[in-house]
C-alpha cells in the first residue's frame, strides 16, 4: 500500500542615538520632485547602498505599515528633510522627517499604493539633489482554473520543492493527473489516479475522489510510518465549504506497533480560512489551511493521543501548495503549476 504523496517530501523613522526625528506617512497621491536641501542618500554608480527592504511586496495587495524601505542617509543640518520615490507599476515611496542635528542616520521610508504586476522593479528615489536607485521584488499572484480547491483534471501537473534544510533546487517531484481512475472494492466509489515521480526510477502513485465539497483519498492513514505495516483505509482530507474551525475525524483503524495491537485515527482542522499564502515565490488566494493530525490508541479503553501533526495549505484553483511538517518530515512547498 503507498504512502500519501506528502509522506515522501514531508511606518516611522529611525535616526542614530545623535539625532532625533520624527516620521509622517503620505497621504497624497501625488509625488513632487523635492528640488531644495535634502538628505544625502547612500549609494555607488547611482544605486542605493545598505538599503533594507520591509515587508511582503505582492501583486495585487495594498501597501500597508510594513512594507517600507530603510535607508542609510547623512544629514546635513538640523531640519525637516523629506524622501521621495517615482511610481513603478502602482507602487511609490514618501516619507518626511525632522532632525535635531547632522550626522549619518537611518530612515525608514513607507511604501504605498497596490502592486499592479509581479516582478523585480526599480525605482528612483530622491531626497533634494541627491538620488539613488533601488529594486524592490513584487511576488507574482498565482493564477488557477476553476473553484475547486483540489482540482484532478487530466493532464494538470504539480511541481513541488521539499523544505528539507538540506535540499537543493535539484531535489522536487512533480504529480500529474494522468486520466486513469481505479476502484479499490468492486461496489465502492473510483478514484483519479495521481502520479508521483521523485526520481527518474522512483514513482508512486495518489488516489482521489470528490463528493460534493468533500475530497477524500485511499491511502495508507499511518502518515507517522510508525505502524508494522501501511493501514490502507478512505478518509476526507478536505472540505472546501468548510467553516473557519471545522473539524472532523477519519475512521478508526486496527494496526500493530510492535506486535502491540493499536488503533490510529486522522483529525482534521480548519485554522485559517479565505486567506493569502505566499509560497514557492508566488502569492495564492484565496486559500484554505488544515491541520492534520494522527492519533494513536494504545490500549482498547484507553483515549487517543497525539502522535505527529503537519499543517497543508489549498488555494482555489490550483490545489494542494504547502505542507509544513516537523523534523524529521519537513514537508515541501509547490514550484510551478499547470491547472487544466
Amino acid at each position: 500500500m503507498h504512502k500519501p504523496f506528502y509522506y515522501h517530501a514531508l511606518r516611522w523613522c529611525t535616526l542614530s542615538t545623535l539625532l532625533v526625528a520624527a516620521c509622517s506617512r503620505e497621504k497624497s497621491f501625488q509625488i513632487p520632485e523635492n528640488k531644495g536641501v535634502g538628505a544625502e542618500l547612500a549609494s555607488s554608480g547611482g544605486l542605493c547602498t545598505g538599503v533594507v527592504v520591509q515587508g511582503v511586496f505582492g501583486q495585487g495587495l495594498a501597501l500597508d505599515s510594513s512594507n517600507k524601505l530603510v535607508l542609510q542617509v547623512q544629514i546635513p543640518s538640523a531640519g525637516s528633510y523629506s524622501i521621495q520615490s517615482d511610481t513603478v507599476s502602482g507602487v511609490w515611496f514618501r516619507g518626511s522627517f525632522t532632525a535635531s542635528g547632522s550626522g549619518a542616520a537611518l530612515i525608514q521610508v513607507p511604501g504605498f499604493g497596490t502592486p499592479s504586476a509581479g516582478g523585480l522593479f526599480n525605482f528612483t528615489l530622491r531626497s533634494g539633489q541627491s538620488s539613488c536607485r533601488q529594486s524592490v521584488t513584487v511576488l507574482t499572484l498565482a493564477v488557477g482554473k476553476g473553484n475547486s480547491f483540489f482540482p484532478m483534471t487530466a493532464g494538470s501537473w504539480w511541481t513541488y520543492q521539499s523544505s528539507v534544510p538540506l535540499a537543493t533546487p535539484s531535489d522536487p517531484f512533480t504529480q500529474t493527473a494522468p486520466a486513469v481512475t481505479r476502484q479499490f472494492i468492486a461496489t465502492g466509489p473510483g478514484y483519479t489516479e495521481f502520479l508521483e515521480r521523485y526520481t527518474p526510477t522512483f514513482t508512486d502513485t495518489s488516489f482521489y475522489r470528490q463528493t460534493g465539497p468533500d475530497f477524500a483519498t485511499y491511502a495508507d492513514m499511518d502518515i507517522a510510518g510508525a505502524g508494522d505495516a501501511p493501514v490502507p483505509a478512505d478518509y476526507i482530507f478536505l472540505r472546501e465549504n468548510g467553516t473557519l474551525a471545522a473539524e472532523w475525524q477519519s475512521g478508526e483503524a486496527t494496526s500493530t506497533v510492535g506486535g502491540t495491537a493499536v488503533k490510529f485515527r486522522l483529525k482534521y482542522k480548519i485554522i485559517e480560512r479565505d486567506s493569502t499564502a505566499f509560497v514557492g515565490g508566488m502569492i495564492f488566494r484565496p486559500t484554505i489551511k488544515v491541520r492534520v493530525t494522527q492519533q494513536v490508541q494504545l490500549t482498547p479503553l484507553a483515549n487517543f493521543t497525539d502522535l505527529l501533526s503537519y499543517e497543508a495549505w489549498y488555494a482555489r484553483g490550483i490545489g494542494l501548495i504547502n505542507i509544513a511538517a516537523p523534523a524529521p518530515y519537513y514537508g515541501y512547498r509547490l514550484q510551478a503549476f499547470k491547472v487544466n
